[in-house]
């Protein structure tokens, strides 16, 4: 530790590993001359780690080559998309929704030469590096010499303030620090050899950050009978619904008991309730509805024997802060657990796409499909949109395009009393449930109770008289 500011250690971070893991993190290569052994297809697979970005600096045809090349069945397409060689300026490209951009700064190996052109390119790169706001830029410099990007004075300006995290075979820190000093950036000098420092990430990365499989339960018969689907690839990796969506997976449903969730669950509960499915595996919430739950599942049944054409709208209706989203996820938990696939709409605006979703829904149900029979049985799916998507889109019409494209789907909807223009015509919704901020002393005895069997474990329980007396 040089000073608050320059840190040096011998090892790979928890904190650069979780940035990765989030996408958080852009990866500056230096790769000129001579690599001292570094072997390329190995850097190319630490290349392909889901970065937010890459910029490459390299003369080395084969890395380049290694680097556009991803492995069958890849599961980090998943998470970044796939890999995207840009070697022009960037204004004459467009990427996919989900991808990863790896820039060649110096354009592709043995290309003719144009001054102009070549640091029109290397400035339309750097700009995209800038805008990403990447919270941590690492530079990886293979090169025999010290090399560090020229450029970092100029991108770090006021509003990108990124975390500098450095390792090289010759770096000298503390030049690297003097250097870097005026910036008043964060700095992390890995003091080991980027081989070991590029197989230790990715070993540490698989280890503990790789997603599991997306595994969702799914009835195959009107009977009931379901199956354990793996539906890890069926989404588009460069247009991913999952950029909007998340899925209830099998893993998310196994049951729990009130002292498997611990004391930072329950106070993470209270304060979101969409952070974690595990609340719900042990019935935490409250359930306010004693009538919802079957509703739903009439609703849902029905779809079963009568097809598309019978999605539907099902509304619980909600004042702000009275348990809607609450009891919307403890209605999806419990279809995902019979069944009924869920998707769960991510809590920010967005305008839904019909034909992204019908899509992966068709995907799905050709998957499941025994020999590809698409006219077999199709379980009904569960999509729930919280109050700001109700307010500020038209789910009217996105169920209308889903019916049109033959898919059975219920849309579970969190809703305020306010009605657009564009529903004012709509097929009627299907309400489930109403609920406000009163609740009668009974009923706050009956959540007292319910609750002191998960407070009880963590010393935290109250009399009925606080529970009674709060209400």
């Amino acid at each position: 530790m040089t000073d608050l500011n320059h840190f040096v250690t011998p090892q790979v971070s928890t904190e650069l590993l979780s940035d990765l893991d989030r996408r958080d993190v852009a990866l500056w290569i230096i790769l000129q001359g001579e690599s001292a052994g570094i072997d390329t297809s190995t850097l190319a697979l630490f290349a392909q780690l889901p970065w937010r970005l890459v910029v490459v600096e390299t003369d080395d045809k084969e890395f380049v080559s290694s680097m556009a090349k991803t492995p069958p069945n890849d599961p980090l397409t998943r998470s970044r998309g796939f890999p995207q060689i840009i070697s022009e300026t960037t204004t004459d490209v467009e990427l996919p929704q989900r991808c990863l951009p790896i820039y060649l700064l110096d354009g592709l190996p043995g290309h003719t030469r144009d001054q102009f052109q070549d640091q029109l390119r290397r400035l339309t790169m750097l700009n995209e590096l800038r805008k990403s706001e990447a919270r941590r830029i690492l530079i990886l410099s293979l090169s025999t010499g010290d090399s560090l990007p020229r450029e970092i004075h100029d991108i770090c300006t006021t509003d990108f303030r990124p975390n500098i995290s450095i390792c090289g075979h010759d770096v000298d820190r503390k030049r690297t620090s003097a250097e870097y000093d005026g910036l008043d950036l964060a700095q992390t000098i890995f003091d080991v050899s980027p081989s070991t420092f590029i197989d230790d990430v990715l070993t540490r990365y698989r280890q503990n950050y790789d997603r599991h499989s997306t595994i969702i339960r799914l009835r195959t018969t009107v009977k009931g009978d379901v199956v354990s689907l793996d539906a890890s690839d069926v989404d588009d990796p460069e247009r991913p619904i999952s950029s909007d969506f998340s899925i209830i997976k099998e893993s998310d449903l196994m049951g729990l008991l009130p002292t498997d969730l611990s004391r930072d669950e329950l106070v993470a509960f209270f304060r979101d309730p969409t952070a974690s499915w595990r609340p719900y595996a042990a019935a935490l919430p409250w359930d306010r509805s004693r009538t919802a739950r079957g509703s739903l599942i009439s609703i849902l049944q029905q779809l079963e024997l009568q097809g598309a054409d019978e999605g539907v709208i099902a509304t619980v209706v909600a004042e702000p802060g009275s348990g809607g989203t609450t009891l919307a996820r403890q209605l999806a938990w419990h279809c995902a657990g019979s069944g009924y696939p869920v998707l769960v709409a991510r809590q920010s605006p967005f305008s839904p796409n019909s034909l992204r979703v019908s899509n992966f829904l068709n995907r799905v149900h050709q998957l499941a499909s025994p020999a590809g029979d698409e006219a077999s049985y199709e379980a009904p799916w569960v999509i729930v949109f919280d109050r700001i998507h109700w307010e500020h889109g038209d789910l009217h019409s996105f169920l209308r395009d889903i019916r049109r494209h033959g898919r059975p789907v219920c849309l579970l909807v969190v809703a305020g009393p306010r009605r657009g223009m564009s529903m004012l015509h709509a097929r009627p919704e299907a309400e489930l449930a109403i609920l406000t901020h009163m609740i009668d002393r009974e009923s706050a005895a009956d959540l007292g109770q319910h609750l002191n069997r998960f407070l009880r474990h963590h010393g935290m329980a109250k009399p009925i008289a606080d529970w009674t007396g709060f209400y």
